[in-house]
């Protein structure tokens, strides 16, 4: 027989055994249990893949001169099939990867080291494949996707944001997910990475540790979020009590600080009318009732701006957040907008002068387009209403 049969009756004896196994799961284990597995149905999952696959062969055996050619790899893909994330739990166990993209069933992308790698070796056999895939994604999510809601965010069990675009909006399913990454990074490891010089490195930590409130801005993937928990391991003071505040958890503040409290937001469910939600400017509100030192708010991108200004000129000195925008005028200026989205109707003189109050430093984090190497920009200090800036 030749290589090409070869591989082509291997491919066939896999998909044949998948569906065989598919039917069996379906059999012996509820829908909550494949979405959920705990330790125990992990176990007999293995176990029923393992006499599957023994089973195959001795059928093999008698009807055909060929055997499977990798029944452990394939065990375990088959695992991946109906207990994980099929050909996806790879990237999802890689710690290096941080986003997952996916363009249809032989289109996958990665981002690693904020470098984009074309996988070529990461395929779906088919749409219904991917669709079972998401499905599960969802489904430990408590969200779900079809005609009637074919766009979803959520986030996954293990923090992970995830956003699917499904037919007909898009010709193939779609998915973009952004990992939960926990970076224990300082401003040390940023230094030796080229990110920032050691004399701005020592000067941050002075801003930091005095309570000046800073913004860090720049485009996607230019390392804000990394940047910020690197201002955050420099607190270290048992003094304080800090307070996250994201969407979807990526800072990890409690290897940090003796004293720190991380909160996420929940996004609203198709099936609650919106009940379920809660707001990162709920959040917000409730932090100012728990005592923190500082609050950190991962992203201000709305109304919960106005209430971190708030807590900014109210005692809470050292606080910070991130944003998108591509020069320090333009981030105060997106700040202001977000204030005004809280509908509280203030004069944009007062506006302004709150701002004034609130901020003290403006980072610019960039990433070169060559090379994507991440690096700060400006430092600029805040002076005054007429946005006068020293960079340093």
């Amino acid at each position: 027989m030749t290589t090409r049969a070869a591989v082509e009756a291997q491919r066939s004896y896999e998909h044949r055994l998948r569906d065989e196994v598919l039917q069996l799961f379906r059999e012996r284990f509820d829908p909550d249990q494949l979405a959920r597995p705990s330790d125990a149905d992990r176990a007999a999952g293995s176990a029923l893949i393992a006499e599957a696959i023994r089973d195959f062969q001795a059928r093999l055996s008698v009807s055909s001169t060929e055997e499977l050619a990798d029944p452990e790899g394939l065990a375990q893909r088959l695992f991946d099939e109906v207990m994980g994330m099929g050909p996806l739990q790879q990237l999802l166990d890689d710690r290096e990867v941080e986003e997952i993209m996916i363009n249809g069933i032989r289109r996958v992308f990665v981002i690693r080291d904020g470098r984009k790698e074309f996988r070529d070796d990461i395929t779906f056999a088919s749409d219904d494949q991917l669709l079972r895939i998401i499905g599960r994604a969802l489904e430990a999510a408590g969200r779900y996707v079809n005609a009637r809601q074919p766009i979803v965010d959520a986030t996954l069990p293990d923090g992970s944001r995830i956003n699917v675009v499904i037919p007909p909006l898009v010709d193939s399913p779609t998915i973009t997910i952004r990992k939960f990454l926990l970076r224990n990074r300082s401003l040390d490891q940023l230094v030796r990475d080229g990110t920032l010089s050691a004399e701005a490195a020592d000067y941050l930590t002075i801003a930091t540790r005095a309570g000046l409130n800073i913004i860090l801005f720049g485009a996607t993937g230019t390392g804000k979020t990394t940047f910020i928990g690197a201002l955050v391991d420099a607190i270290n003071n048992l003094d304080e009590r800090v307070i996250t505040i994201e969407e979807t958890r990526e800072l990890d503040v409690a290897n940090s600080l003796p004293d720190a409290i991380a909160m996420q937001a929940r996004m609203r469910g198709i099936d609650d009318d919106g009940r379920g939600a809660v707001s990162v400017r709920d959040l917000t509100k409730t932090t100012l009732r728990m005592r923190p030192s500082r609050i950190i708010v991962g992203e201000a991108r709305g109304a919960e701006a106005l209430d971190m200004l708030v807590a900014m000129t109210s005692g809470h000195e050292g606080s910070m957040t991130t944003l998108h925008a591509d020069s320090p005028h333009g981030a105060l200026q997106k700040l202001k907008l977000y204030v005004m989205m809280a509908g509280e109707e203030l004069p944009h003189d007062a506006i302004n002068e709150m701002i004034a109050e609130a901020i003290h430093l403006v980072i610019h984090l960039r990433q070169d387009r060559k090379s994507r190497h991440r690096y700060v920009n400006s430092i600029f200090e805040v002076k005054g209403l007429e946005h006068h800036a020293r960079g340093s």
